[in-house]
């Protein structure tokens, strides 16, 4: 097991959430190969993303990398309907998230997932890691009600943050996502949202300056449709937003 050497955690990740955050995903093994290398430099991103559904190959160096990072550390093993790699059971997702959960400042479980890895979710919050809900649609918009839904659902499963990924096709799609990402935000809960298709990089800016705390591009190449790279992301951003 690596030790902590070198690994960046915030005392308080909702005080570190306070301000727009770009996260870099780790979705491959040359992802890792290229961090042992050279270390996220500042301004490159705030947060490092590591998908242990597709990184479950190569575990061994995923839990050296983020024992290494210079940048707090995000963790998830996707759900196989939302996107994951090798169709994982619950179990094996159980597995992986536990073994890199000493690493992580947050964790994101999906809302379906949050009832079957309720115990991800409390070992998380014993440990001070925060809890991102997430909801995944790569097809559609989904109808207002739905969100509303996933919403109700992240706040009943106690996650600290909630997350909206979902296709964006045009603006009528992207307004209303904007309109309830700001209602949420106001409300005093931390909200994610973007957007993939054809409004995807749009999508990053807009919701960013509307309140989404996690905004997510690439290292090297990306992962989802309409994503930056993460460090023109960062730049954007800071010019822009914060």
């Amino acid at each position: 097991m690596p030790d902590f050497l070198g690994m960046t955690k915030p005392d308080d990740f909702r005080e570190f959430l306070a301000v727009p955050r770009v996260v870099a995903t780790v979705h491959r093994a040359e992802d890792l190969a290229s961090l042992a290398a050279r270390p996220v430099e500042p301004g490159w991103c705030d947060l490092l993303e590591y998908r242990l559904d597709n990184l479950r190959g190569h575990l061994e160096a995923a839990l050296e990398s983020m024992a290494a990072s210079s940048v707090p550390v995000l963790i998830t093993a996707r759900h196989p309907a939302e996107g994951g790699a090798g169709d994982l059971a619950v179990a094996d997702r159980r597995d992986l998230l536990l073994r890199a959960l000493p690493f992580a400042t947050l964790v994101d479980i999906e809302v379906r997932s949050l009832a079957d890895l309720a115990d991800v979710g409390e070992a998380a919050h014993q440990q001070g890691v925060g809890v991102v809900a997430s909801y995944h649609d790569f097809e559609r918009m989904p109808p207002l009600a739905n969100l509303e839904a996933a919403l109700a659902g992240s706040l009943a499963g106690k996650a600290d943050v909630t997350k909206f990924a979902l296709k964006v096709a045009s603006m009528s799609d992207l307004t209303p996502l904007a309109l309830l990402t700001e209602l949420v935000v106001a409300d005093g809960h931390l909200m994610a949202t973007m957007g993939m298709g054809p409004l995807g990089k749009v999508s990053r800016l807009l919701l960013a300056a509307a309140g989404s705390c996690l905004n997510y591009g690439y290292l090297h190449e990306p992962n989802a449709p309409g994503q930056w790279p993460a460090g023109e992301l960062r730049r954007l951003v800071d010019e822009v937003i914060r």
